[in-house]
């Protein structure tokens, strides 16, 4: 060692330093304290891991090092257990725990529908509570997408989110380009806003480009903009909402550009209670009936009894139009009466409580105008004349942190005179704190058939999960099993789904994850299995060097 005591600087000969704040290893023959954070060396090893011989490092010349800062170096070559298998003119990482600007591991995969692929990305902390992350995606056999997530918080209650992705599909060529965007933006004088923006250019983007399953299977794309003030009992507000068709054409959807609303919180009145909604939207769309539309709905409630309790809601519903096709202002007024008769009985056992909750219910509407003669703008103009009679049985158990749910209910529809009677929709649950059993279905009794069913069933430990799960309906028709497993452990975390369609007798999706983690090391690899593709992603992480990619998400 030379060491000159007044400056602190100096020479170590055959030295090894250690930066604990990210476990850098780096040895050199000859290292150089050129100042209180600032060192040099010829040539050195680099690594972050403990075991010796170190599972990788880095071996370089004109090493440079400047600490809370980076580290730098030339003609770096990177080795595995000894072996070097790799070669770079120059390196670059940084060494603090806080967000550093640079190059994040690229992530590679191969896919049947869009060829090999790798994604790089570049990290930049731009502030404290502002960063920018470039990502530049080559598809061998569709081109290179770009993209870019910007992210920021400005106070508690104002921050954002925005991502835009654009690839020229060299396969179809035409371009794709999705824009998603997240704002919550606190306002003066207690109000608040958001903005939540989703628009693709095709709507066959999610088919090509779709991550989940339900994504592809999406409709519609919804994007609002919301601004509201609370006032002591209730709020005025300011909604806009667009409807982007992904199945069709956009141009005949009404459009609610904007609506105004007031809204007064139930409060009491008298022996009851009352809640007050007015509404103003003006409607818009390329093609079709446009117009403006005032909708006024008070409601009026009480409530009898203890054992047995009645109640009762009386609402008034009164609704404005103007239209431009044809040039009219048509009108509807409402009457809604709701009356539910409902009891609660219960016995306990010594392991259990049971409760039984019986209950009858009558509904009934009066609408002065046909919904046929509305303009149908959204299901407030749907509202048909209606005098239904709903009844169920509820039986819940509790004990011993568990409990369960069955549930029967019908309804009698007096309009009705050839098939008055509801599909009859049975629930039952079973939940605890390692089992989770629920399944809901319905049966037609004149069809003699099940109509629709969901059902799931779900095991669960501290660090594992396994849940099975149906979902069906006749009236699409869609018949489709589901299996999903996880295990997240110190060093592998797994996670697996599986859609399987029985109408169609196929496999819908596969997805398998797998992150292993080491003591200076980890790797993710994700491979999906689709009807017409699949997918395989790979990504590794050195530890102190690049972070591991979020393999559930591609973009």
């Amino acid at each position: 060692i030379e060491l000159n005591l007044d400056t602190k600087l100096g020479v170590l000969y055959n030295g090894n330093i250690l930066f604990k704040s990210q476990n850098y290893h780096i040895t050199g023959e000859k290292i150089k304290r050129l100042g209180e954070d600032t060192y040099h060396l010829d040539k050195a090893s680099i690594t972050t891991c403990d075991a010796c011989p170190p599972e990788w490092s880095f071996t370089g010349r004109d090493v440079s090092i400047k600490l809370g800062d980076r580290i730098k170096a030339r003609d770096v070559a990177f080795h595995i257990k000894g072996v070097p298998v790799l070669y770079s003119p120059y390196f670059w990482t940084p060494i603090t725990r806080e967000r550093q600007t640079g190059f994040l591991f690229p992530v590679l995969g191969h896919s049947t529908t869009k060829g090999f692929r790798i994604k790089q990305g570049f990290f930049w902390a731009i502030a404290d509570n502002r960063d920018l992350t470039l990502y530049l995606d080559y598809y061998s056999k569709r081109g290179i997408g770009q993209a870019l997530h910007y992210r920021y918080l400005e106070s508690p209650k104002t921050d954002g989110d925005l991502f835009v992705f654009h690839i020229r599909d060299s396969q179809l060529n035409k371009n794709f380009l999705k824009v998603k965007a997240l704002h919550n933006q606190e306002l003066p004088y207690d109000a608040s806003g958001y903005l939540n923006l989703q628009m693709v250019n095709e709507r066959d983007f999610y088919r090509e480009y779709g991550l989940t399953l339900e994504e592809r299977l999406g409709k519609y794309l919804e994007s609002n903009l919301h601004v509201s003030r609370p006032f002591s009992g209730g709020r005025v507000y300011f909604l806009s909402q667009y409807r982007q068709s992904l199945e069709g054409s956009s141009e005949e959807i009404p459009q609610s550009l904007p609506e105004l609303g007031f809204v007064l919180n139930t409060t009491r009145l008298g022996p009851g209670s009352f809640n007050f909604n007015i509404t103003g939207n003006n409607f818009w769309r390329e093609e079709g009936q446009r117009g403006q539309r005032l909708d006024i709905n008070p409601n009026f409630y009480m409530n009898f009894g203890r054992t047995i309790t009645f109640s009762q809601r009386i609402g008034l519903r009164g609704t404005l139009y103007a239209l431009n096709e044809p040039d009219a202002s048509p009108s509807r007024s409402l009457f809604e009466s709701q009356s539910i008769l409902s009891t609660k009985l219960s016995k306990r056992y010594t392991p259990f409580l049971h409760i039984i909750e019986p209950s009858i219910e009558y509904s009934y509407i009066l609408p002065s105008v046909d919904p046929e003669y509305l303009p149908g703008f959204d299901s407030k103009d749907f509202i048909s004349k209606t005098s239904l009679v709903s009844y169920s049985l509820t039986n819940r158990f509790a004990g011993n942190e568990r409990e369960a749910l069955i549930r029967f209910s019908n309804g009698y529809n007096l309009l009705d005179v050839a098939r008055p009677f509801t599909p009859i929709l049975a629930e039952a649950a079973l939940l605890s704190r390692n089992l989770q059993l629920k399944i809901n279905t319905t049966y037609d009794i004149y069809e003699k058939t099940i109509t629709e069913t969901t059902a799931s069933a779900t095991l669960r430990s501290e660090k594992s999960f396994i849940s099975v799960g149906k979902a069906y309906r006749n009236s699409i028709p869609m018949n489709l099993y589901s299996l999903e497993a996880g295990l997240d452990s110190r060093i592998l975390n797994l996670y697996s789904r599986l859609w399987y369609d029985v109408k169609g007798e196929e496999l819908r999706e596969l997805n398998i994850k797998a992150t292993y983690k080491s003591q200076c090391w980890a790797v993710g690899v994700s491979f999906t299995r689709r009807p017409q593709d699949y997918q395989f992603l790979i990504s590794i992480e050195l530890k102190g060097i690049g972070s591991i990619q979020n393999i559930n998400r591609w973009f």
